[in-house]
């Protein structure tokens, strides 16, 4: 990355819809991340909405808020029965503007980052839901992703593959699916081969990818990515 270029780390974690996660991981990253984006967070009742129709107010929902970090969640209809899956914070002392694309889904959306002393930049956060296979697919298939000239595609992936995944490998058409939409954009993976994300005892496994745009990784804008328990 080039010296006058700010480095701006990014903190990834699925953190299985806990409330106490959160808050724990973004007090401890504050000082030395600039971005945390989760999947699977948590997804409840923040506050109420007074009603002007009726005796009961309508519950607001939303995600774990916190002083230091502006969050940002997928702009789809949302609800408890139907949560979203991903969210991506930002340390709220960073003036960038910021720009939520219009996807369809609750489970990815992209958030583009534009400052005066950084290259625009775009995050596309995911989720894949095994449930929702085929949907995802598609939302994914969709996606103008070469579009963005500077972009990071990260999350968990729920999919196994012979590019990223430890081996034995029990391939199927949705991980091949997934391989040939990133291919066919020219995304390099950032994992390093064989090292899990995933853990759980007596089992491990590569669930959560980082990818990123054909101009990012030729000119270093990402660099020193890794996985740690």
């Amino acid at each position: 990355m080039m010296d006058s270029l700010p480095i701006m780390h990014t903190f990834v974690l699925n953190v299985n819809r806990s409330n106490h996660l959160m808050h724990v991981v973004l007090n401890s990253i504050t000082d030395n991340f600039s971005i945390a984006i989760f999947s699977e967070p948590w997804c409840g009742k923040i506050g109420d909405q007074p009603s002007f129709n009726g005796p009961d107010p309508t519950p607001i929902i939303g995600t774990v808020s916190h002083p230091l970090w502006t969050s940002f969640l997928p702009p789809h209809p949302f609800s408890i029965e139907n949560p979203f899956k991903t969210v991506i914070y930002v340390r709220k002392h960073l003036a960038h503007f910021f720009h939520i694309s219009p996807l369809l889904s609750p489970n990815l959306f992209s958030l583009g980052i534009t400052s005066t002393s950084t290259p625009p930049f775009s995050i596309l956060s995911l989720y894949h839901q095994p449930s929702a296979s085929e949907d995802f697919i598609q939302s994914l298939d969709d996606l103008p992703l070469f579009d963005f000239e500077n972009l990071i595609v990260t999350g968990d992936f729920n999919a196994h593959h012979p590019w990223w995944s430890l081996p034995p490998v029990d391939e199927d058409h949705i991980s091949q699916s997934i391989a040939t939409i990133i291919q066919a954009h020219g995304l390099t993976l950032l994992n390093t081969p064989l090292i899990p994300t995933f853990f759980r005892p007596n089992y491990s496994s590569v669930l959560d990818l980082t990818f990123v745009s054909p101009n990012m990784f030729l000119h270093d804008y990402v660099y020193d990515w890794n996985a740690r328990m």
